[in-house]
């Protein structure tokens, strides 16, 4: 699915395998185990957001989470204390291998020891994140 441009959360990906899991339980009563490209177009049809993505949620969403007077900013502290008390549970250690990865920092899956994370965090985003700097170098969108 993330190959294809999907990257559904935890929560997704659970409802899918168990989706594909009990497919065919109530006519057979067996479990599905192995998944073919059929049924993997098939998932990713019936999952993936079927208008992609919009720019303007985007801006909407710095609007709503931006400080007051200069709402397409937001403060790093901010940022990441959101994206690790809001959604799926994150820690900090792994919200700093996940930015380094995308920012190209570390190797994708290349654990940050816990007392290195904050450290790293701060050295991978400014103080002062802009809507631009996110969509290109957090979401890799063109400039």
């Amino acid at each position: 699915m993330r190959a294809l441009g999907f990257f559904p959360s935890e929560q997704e990906i659970e409802d899918m395998q168990n989706e594909v899991k009990f497919s065919r339980y109530v006519s057979t009563g067996q479990y599905v185990t192995e998944l073919d490209l059929g049924n993997l177009i098939q998932l990713y049809v019936n999952h993936r957001p079927a208008f992609g993505f919009n720019p303007n949620d985007l801006q909407r969403s710095f609007e709503v989470l931006g400080r007051t007077g200069d709402s397409l900013v937001l403060d790093r502290g901010h940022l990441l204390a959101l994206l690790q008390s809001k959604g799926e549970h994150i820690t900090e250690s792994e919200l700093a291998d996940c930015l380094g990865a995308l920012f190209g920092y570390t190797a994708d899956g290349v654990d940050v020891e816990p007392p290195e994370a904050a450290a790293q965090l701060e050295e991978q985003l400014p103080e002062e994140v802009t809507m631009q700097m996110f969509a290109q170098n957090v979401l890799g969108f063109p400039s």
